[in-house]
């Protein structure tokens, strides 16, 4: 019963999200904000001078402010260090990185240490600290690890108890992150899958970017008739094609992949997907599961069937598009769009994108949401975690990105095509280890089981529906 008043909770969340973003996109900004620095060279200050003790003072009476400051903020005015853990690409580094370093410029005192990846292996090595005591203070969870390693609720800290140094009112609905009364975690934004385009590529083949299922049907034949066996408009890894089947499904049938720890579609149904997948490598939309394997194609902005353009279409998040638009060599020619029209339904699976959460193994709980407060809600640190996991949930985040003059407009237009075109929640399982794992999780044996021809659509999808029940049975 939970679950389902949950998904429902969450659903609200993504209409709040959509309206937020409409009004978002339809505003005009009316001011701008613009930097500069000088530097000054000046002569060396010779030690024991009135120069120097002067700036020694002024130095003192910065970190004395600066302690005065924390002081009235109900925050440590000791030294102390904090620790924080996320995974990402490069570029989401970076921006985390130098919010850190502001963070620590405006409060001396508080150190930051900092460990990042990327997300192969990550959710296992998180779930193994969590079990262990040994997570960090601060980290950057999936959308559901709250229930999924918090269940005791001995995990994670109360966030409502937190609420004088994080502003909990800048986000629209919590609910979804509540077990038992105690708030786990705070969304960071909110996601879905939508299409990404090389347009470049399109253009030299001489067709439109699909806006049906059958633009993107003809779409394989133009791009091998125009420019080679080499060339697709899109690609699919095993993780791709489970999300862009349930699409399919949903869109075609209108009901929900999963409620109640139940996937509500037979076999015979599923079947239709996996027959669906083999067309599009038909029809030469998208490339086999071998040839990605061939190019080293995953993910597949680090190969040059990308780079190159030679594979043109990406269906993943709407946060996700700053790498595979940094790899091309027009960046701008990466453009977005609605998913496929040609269906009775909006099917499509939205969640939050990633959340923060406080651990109770943390000895200073005031002051790690003071610096989830400065990433997600003060202006300072917003702008320079720019839109790395997505626009923000958060009002106040939203507004200070869009002043900021950082807002990615190519993942804001995603963020509203995504939310308006995805309209089922996904459910808690459908992302686990045990499903989405490299070589090893349900999704890669399924999906490469029918690839080389060692089960048929039938085969299958009785495959997929035994190991998610096998799940959620459990």
């Amino acid at each position: 019963m939970r679950n389902q008043n949950v998904r429902k909770e969450i659903k609200q969340e993504v209409i709040s999200m959509r309206k937020l973003l409409k009004k978002s996109m339809a505003a005009v900004l009316t001011a701008s904000m613009a930097m500069s620095m000088t530097a000054c060279a000046g002569k060396a200050v010779k030690p024991g001078s009135e120069e120097s003790e002067a700036k020694t003072s002024e130095a003192a009476a910065a970190n004395v402010e600066t302690s005065e400051v924390a002081g009235e903020e109900g925050l440590t005015t000791e030294d102390i260090t904090l620790t924080i853990s996320w995974w990402g690409g490069e570029s989401r580094h970076e921006a985390t990185q130098k919010a850190i370093e502001a963070f620590m410029k405006k409060y001396p005192n508080i150190k930051v240490e900092s460990s990042f990846g990327g997300w192969t292996g990550w959710e296992s090595k998180m779930g193994l600290a969590f079990s262990q005591g040994k997570a960090d203070d601060i980290v950057q969870m999936g959308p559901f690890w709250h229930t999924m390693f918090g269940g005791d609720g001995e995990v994670f800290y109360d966030l409502n108890q937190l609420s004088d140094y994080l502003d909990l009112s800048q986000f629209e609905n919590l609910e979804p992150y509540t077990v038992d009364g105690e708030l786990r975690t705070v969304p960071v934004s909110m996601a879905a899958r939508v299409m990404f385009w090389n347009k470049d590529t399109f253009d030299q083949a001489g067709v439109p970017i699909p806006k049906t299922w059958d633009d993107l049907l003809a779409s394989g034949a133009a791009f091998k008739e125009k420019l080679g066996d080499e060339y697709y408009p899109m690609m699919l890894n095993t993780l791709d094609r489970s999300l862009f089947m349930v699409w399919y499904l949903e869109s075609k049938y209108g009901k929900e992949w999963v409620t109640g720890n139940q996937c509500n579609y037979t076999e015979e149904e599923i079947a239709e997907g996996f027959e669906m997948i083999q067309s599009l490598e038909e029809a030469h939309v998208i490339p086999t599961l071998q040839m990605i394997a061939d190019n080293a194609a995953n993910p597949v902005e680090q190969s040059p069937v990308w780079t190159g353009g030679k594979w043109a279409g990406v269906y993943t998040w709407n946060t996700s598009s700053a790498n595979p638009k940094a790899a091309l060599p027009n960046p701008e020619a990466m453009v977005t769009s609605h998913m496929f029209e040609g269906f009775p339904h909006k099917g499509g699976m939205f969640r939050a994108s990633m959340t923060f959460g406080i651990t109770k193994t943390c000895k200073y709980p005031k002051e790690a949401a003071a610096l989830l407060e400065f990433m997600l809600n003060d202006p300072e640190g917003v702008a320079l975690m720019a839109n790395e996991r997505g626009i923000p949930y958060s009002k106040a985040g939203l507004e200070a990105l869009e002043a900021s003059g950082n807002v990615d407009e190519l993942t804001k237009m995603a963020t509203e095509y995504a939310l308006e075109d995805n309209t089922f929640p996904m459910d808690e399982y459908f992302e686990c280890s045990e499903y989405k794992a490299t070589t090893e999780g349900l999704y890669d044996k399924v999906f490469n089981a029918f690839a080389y021809g060692e089960t048929d659509a039938k085969g299958a999808a009785k495959m997929l529906l035994d190991g998610m029940n096998a799940k959620m049975s459990k």
